[in-house]
């Protein structure tokens, strides 16, 4: 039997079975529609399986570490303390000694001692930004 031959009797199998879903009742047109559906699940369970023993999914594991890791730095720059409504920029990740200067009442900028900005202040800071898209950049 050739190729055109058993894809020949494939179709005509699919349309006898397609014929006789359509002439189900109802319930067993249902009950058909929930096995098939978990059959189809079982499948689709055991293909992300094997895709994940393969190794194919893994770029999706690094995507996630990188992310967590963009977050987890976004939060080490950017801080607020609600006690004292201070939210604070770090502009440098070195620690080191800083002077403060004033810029007006409510913002502070911390220099580092090559003279360069390493952190800002922002004092009463619910009133002065944002704070909840700027702290949803860090959540």
């Amino acid at each position: 039997m050739g190729d055109w031959e058993i894809g020949r009797l494939r179709l005509m199998a699919i349309e006898r079975l397609q014929a006789e879903i359509e002439a189900l009742s109802d319930e067993d047109f249902a009950q058909l529609r929930d096995w098939f559906l978990e059959r189809d699940w079982e499948r689709w369970d055991r293909q992300l399986e094997a895709d994940v023993a393969e190794g194919k999914l893994d770029f999706l594991i690094e995507e996630a570490r990188l992310a967590q890791a963009r977050m987890a730095k976004r939060s080490e720059l950017l801080s607020y303390d609600p006690a004292k409504n201070l939210l604070y920029l770090r502009l440098d990740e070195r620690t080191q000694p800083v002077i403060n200067r004033r810029l007006d009442e409510d913002i502070v900028l911390d220099l580092g001692s090559d003279e360069q900005i390493v952190g800002i202040e922002i004092l009463d800071a619910s009133n002065r930004v944002d704070l909840g898209r700027i702290l949803g950049l860090i959540a």
